[in-house]
């Protein structure tokens, strides 16, 4: 088990070909969200970025994490961007944060104004420890963090994964299924 305790990850689910919507549609179905207290967080606001290419697209803001449509790397999915309030280990937070990330893709795809139009694909997952001071990017960092990437990994995509470390400007893995 790492000592690293980075304050900051991000973990992101890719949509199925094709499934890019509209940034409108989030827009509303976020303040929908926001007005129900559909999460089980106190939630803030909804941020529009899409006109930014590639960037983080529609953003419903949270206290404990940030919840958007992303289109890095030209590959549209939802991010969770796990900010502050995190216990646990590594491990234990990857997890945590996957589930809160896979709850949100659910509901998403549930969504009636997006059902049918929306389906995240549940063997692949982006997993980011953001936290430049506690995670370097660096190979010595990386070998002692990914038994902890790599179980966490396991919980949330199934047996077995395979995790790749990327060249990313953040420490980043990609987890699939083996």
């Amino acid at each position: 088990m790492s000592d690293r305790r980075p304050k900051q990850l991000t973990l992101k689910l890719f949509a199925a070909e094709g499934d890019a919507i509209e940034s409108d549609a989030f827009v509303a179905v976020f303040h929908r969200w926001i007005q129900d207290k559909r999460l089980a967080v106190t939630t803030v606001d909804v941020i529009d970025y899409a006109h930014v290419h590639h960037g983080p697209g529609v953003v419903l803001v949270t206290h404990p994490a940030h919840y958007a449509t992303d289109g890095a790397g030209g590959r549209f999915g939802l991010q969770y961007a796990q900010k502050r309030d995190a216990r646990g280990t590594l491990e234990e937070r990857i997890v945590t944060a996957g589930r809160a990330l896979y709850a949100a893709a659910d509901a998403l795809e549930a969504e009636p104004t997006l059902a049918g139009r929306l389906r995240y694909r549940r063997d692949e997952l982006a997993i980011s420890l953001v936290d430049r001071l506690e995670t370097p990017n660096e190979p010595e960092v990386a070998a002692e963090v990914r038994p902890d990437v790599e179980r966490a990994a396991a919980t949330l995509l199934g047996l077995p994964v395979r995790v790749t470390r990327l060249e990313a400007p953040a420490l980043a893995f990609t987890a699939t299924r083996a």
